[in-house]
């Protein structure tokens, strides 16, 4: 699964690069003067990337026990966590966000709206899992680092680099044993204990 995750994520950066060759690094992932020029942003990037990573490190107990884990599975997961961090910040952020507000739609519907369809698409892992119990609960995590992340984004001047980076370092401590754990019994198992 993960490794499909990272082969589709990675089509979609490739098709973003040909549409856009010459902006793909300044305009799709922010890689350009502005990325620095608002140095809380990375300040408030990188606390919201250790207050979820530490959070979910804590509430479950597969990720914590083989986050230092490397082997194959992890290689894999480096390279869907670095694909789909990107492609999730920039659709989540970037587009969702950029188009609420070319609407009128207010900065703190932008972040709304940002986290409830964040959480939603995240809930999904749980629900192909079978585990319909816990995903009330993966949805309101997932919304609430949506939410920060879309408030990052804003505080960024709409900069999408420092919410692509929160995103992978997140992904780099938790993956891929969040989704294992997701997709598995395992998640509801030790949510009974």
């Amino acid at each position: 699964m993960l490794g499909g995750i990272g082969a589709a994520m990675t089509l979609v950066l490739a098709f973003w690069y040909a549409r856009n060759p010459e902006g793909f690094l300044s305009e799709i992932l922010g890689v350009n003067d502005q990325a620095l020029q608002v140095p809380w942003a990375w300040v408030l990037a990188l606390v919201v990337a250790a207050g979820y990573s530490l959070y979910t490190l804590w509430a479950i107990p597969l990720v914590n026990e083989y986050k230092w884990r490397l082997g194959k599975l992890k290689l894999v997961g480096v390279w869907a966590a670095v694909t789909s961090s990107t492609v999730e910040e920039i659709v989540f952020r970037q587009m969702l966000m950029d188009l609420a507000e070319s609407w009128g739609v207010p900065a703190l519907g932008q972040v709304l709206v940002s986290a409830v369809v964040f959480g939603a698409a995240h809930g999904v892992w749980v629900l192909l899992g079978g585990q319909l119990r816990v995903a009330v609960p993966v949805m309101t995590a997932t919304g609430v680092l949506g939410a920060a992340l879309a408030v990052v984004y804003l505080v960024g001047d709409r900069n999408v680099l420092p919410v692509i980076v929160a995103h992978i370092l997140i992904n780099l401590i938790i993956e891929p044993w969040l989704m294992l754990s997701a997709t598995s019994r395992r998640m509801i198992e030790e949510s009974e204990e």
